[in-house]
């Protein structure tokens, strides 16, 4: 996240203070990210981008649908792709950098994952993984 007004790891405090509330306290509480033992929420990091959209980053992504697997069928989501805006967009991000294939993708990792490149297509959520 490139927004300097924000501390991206903030809402990570939430869910502690959800389970200090509950009773649970702090030493139950997994670390988010941890499929076995997840508490309430995921937090999904997206690297370069602005406060809300933008930036020189893949900023287009649909959280609801893995939302709804996730607390419908207890299909937790690993990653969700994202994919940047570029020329082609009916709504470009002037922010992409135009040396960037056209519908470029990434995986949003569940933090504390990290999106790693382990070869092939960089334009392709399928070349990268989170870990």
């Amino acid at each position: 996240m490139a927004d300097a007004r924000l501390d991206e790891l903030r809402p990570l405090q939430r869910p502690r203070d959800i389970a200090a509330e509950d009773g649970r306290g702090q030493a139950e509480l997994a670390v988010v990210g941890d499929a076995d033992r997840f508490f309430v929420a995921r937090l999904y990091t997206v690297a370069g981008m602005n406060h809300c959209s933008g930036g020189p980053t893949a900023d287009q992504f649909d959280m609801l649908t893995p939302m709804i697997a996730w607390v419908e069928q207890g299909k937790v989501p690993d990653s969700v792709t994202a994919t940047a805006r570029d020329a082609s967009n009916e709504f470009p991000n002037s922010e992409v950098p135009a040396d960037w294939g056209a519908g470029r993708t990434r995986p949003l990792c569940p933090y504390p994952k990290v999106v790693r490149y382990k070869g092939g297509d960089v334009n392709s959520a399928a070349s990268f993984t989170c870990g």
